[in-house]
């Protein structure tokens, strides 16, 4: 009989890690997903991220980019822009 001789392994067949854009586009649609809009809601798109980015990415990374992205919907500047009288209001 022939001596046996060692055969190549496939790589193992593990999901590819998700790049930062692609982090940033679920972030976008897991906030419009869950109607969040305020740091308040970080929960409910972390639940909502989590099965899609669970063994891709790193859930501490998706969690600042989720609270940069929260926190950019409610920055102060966002608020009072929308809050302050336009120029034809009069005292």
């Amino acid at each position: 009989m022939p001596p046996l001789s060692p055969s190549p392994l496939p790589p193992p067949l593990l999901p590819q890690p998700l790049s930062e854009a692609e982090v940033g586009d679920l972030v976008r649609e897991a906030i419009a997903s869950t109607g969040a809009s305020s740091g308040r809601d970080m929960g409910k798109v972390m639940g909502w991220l989590a099965p899609r980015t669970r063994g891709r990415a790193d859930g501490r990374q998706v969690s600042k980019i989720v609270g940069r992205a929260l926190a950019a919907q409610t920055s102060p500047l966002t608020t009072i822009a929308a809050t302050e009288p336009g120029p034809d209001h009069r005292c």
